[in-house]
């Protein structure tokens, strides 16, 4: 199986890449090629952009944290939350809409989707309990909702369901999740419903679950509801837990799009100049780089990021991950000397960073966290089998699984090692490349370089970090010097 990278790349053909790229870099050595070791710019290119979903014609962020109405961001249709709902931390931004299965949702006041033409719902949910019905968004008809995307009690996974006509008849074949669930952790569900394909998909976390064939679509002009379904005329599967950043689209989402709405972001580090790095998922936390660093030769792309090991870092205006959640951090790191501590990604609390991925000071790859916001707090780390090198192009990947509770370090795609951590706490600061926080200041400085940086509000799987670790397209430099070794072997064989 492949996947397609956030920024547009297809992640296939490894062992291939990989072997072109060793026989590039044999190439460089040869030549004495290499742009940055000769001090010289890698050529430019024309910027790739990512495959951009198209704009949802409803969103609601639930970051209001107060009141009774849930702003539409995308439209004109403001949620007035019913029945005491109330407010939670979210998965995304300040808050969430808290519910306790009894009666309280949001109404959008509209239809908002023409639930006959083809759309995309896509919502994050999180569940007190894995028990009953429990629908995060539907459409009203007049008997029964145009379609149910939440928990089925009869099977404990969430589902995408459509019921053939206005009436409470029994479902037909509908997609549903591939694993069970767990309370208490927060899931992406979307639901794909495309007219041409006649197709129901359900994925949960960016990952497609099942295809079906769907049924019969009918008209409504019943509101669209997020925190309930309806059925035999009345309100019904209330949810339990909080919902958080939901969005209707009328359009199928492809399953790039939709990959991209569960990478939380993505910094490729491409600009080569000024002080600006842009964030390409939907999230778009632009970092801005700070004195101390600049541009150099990358791994993926032309480009990355070099800091001096003092001063240098990038930092966005706000925090991007919910470190009490589940989550993966991702990057390309290379190091100019082994000495002392270096990070490489981190997010700030107010006294330490909530995790840092770096080279710890017994030469070691870590995946580190501590128990609270302190220096002094105890410490969880997931270390590297061998030490880390200087030079070398590596690929890091700190995983925290909320679920069960631990910390996971991978190198260059293979798992290092797992350890627990039973006591999350929420860092609310700047996510961080290039540097951690200690004692309240900036610490632990990167010395060298770094790109491609990736994050998800969830815990990658082993097979889906073997599929970052992959060497992209060879980059401009790389081809300029195959070329450049084409021309001097050519040369050597003239002379011979």
């Amino acid at each position: 199986m492949s996947f397609w990278h956030a920024s547009g790349r297809l992640r296939g053909a490894r062992a291939s890449r990989r072997a072109a790229a060793t026989a590039a870099v044999g190439i460089l050595a040869l030549t004495g090629a290499l742009a940055t070791s000769a001090g010289a710019t890698p050529p430019a290119r024309s910027a790739q952009a990512a495959p951009a979903a198209s704009d949802p014609i409803g969103r609601w962020q639930f970051d209001e944290n107060a009141g009774t109405v849930a702003a539409d961001s995308a439209g004109t249709h403001n949620a007035a939350l019913v029945g005491g709902a109330g407010w939670a931390g979210g998965i995304q931004g300040a808050s969430a809409m808290a519910t306790t299965g009894s009666g309280q949702y949001a109404d959008t006041g509209a239809t908002v989707l023409d639930p006959t033409a083809s759309f995309t719902v896509n919502t994050w949910v999180k569940l007190n309990a894995i028990s009953g019905y429990q629908t995060v968004v539907s459409v009203d008809g007049t008997q029964v909702s145009s379609f149910f995307l939440g928990l089925r009690d009869d099977t404990k996974r969430f589902a995408f369901v459509r019921l053939p006509g206005d009436a409470g008849t029994g479902a037909p074949a509908f997609p549903s999740g591939t694993a069970d669930p767990v309370a208490g952790q927060w899931y992406q569900l979307t639901g794909v419903y495309d007219s041409s394909a006649k197709t129901l998909s359900l994925y949960v976390d960016g990952l497609l679950q099942q295809t079906t064939v769907a049924p019969t679509t009918w008209a409504t002009s019943g509101h669209l509801v997020i925190g309930r379904g309806k059925y035999g005329g009345g309100p019904v599967d209330w949810v339990n837990g909080a919902i958080d950043d939901t969005r209707v689209y009328q359009t199928a989402l492809p399953a790039t799009a939709i990959e991209q709405l569960a990478t939380n972001g993505s910094w490729r580090l491409d600009e080569g100049t000024g002080t600006t790095a842009a964030d390409d998922s939907l999230s778009h936390n632009d970092a801005t780089v700070t004195s101390g660093a600049g541009w150099t030769g990358g791994i993926v792309g032309d480009h990355a990021l070099a800091f001096d090991g003092a001063s240098g870092a990038a930092t966005t205006a706000g925090p991007v991950l919910n470190t009490t959640q589940g989550f993966s951090v991702a990057a390309w790191v290379r190091l100019n000397t082994l000495t002392g501590t270096q990070t490489a990604l981190s997010q700030d609390g107010s006294s330490i960073s909530g995790f840092v991925l770096s080279k710890r000071a017994d030469g070691k790859w870590a995946f580190t966290r501590r128990s609270a916001d302190s220096a002094s707090a105890a410490e969880a780390s997931a270390g590297s089998t061998a030490a880390a090198t200087s030079g070398q192009w590596t690929h890091l990947v700190g995983v925290y699984d909320a679920a069960g509770q631990t910390i996971t370090l991978y190198v260059n795609g293979v798992k290092q090692s797992t350890t627990a951590f039973t006591t999350p706490w929420k860092a609310d600061g700047a996510f961080a490349i290039g540097r951690a926080r200690r004692d309240g200041a900036p610490a632990d400085f990167w010395n060298g370089a770094i790109d491609d940086v990736r994050v998800y509000n969830r815990a990658l799987s082993s097979s889906e970090i073997k599929e970052l670790y992959t060497i992209p397209e060879p980059s401009t430099v790389f081809l300029f010097a195959i070329a450049m070794f084409g021309l001097l072997a050519n040369r050597w064989r003239r002379r011979a």
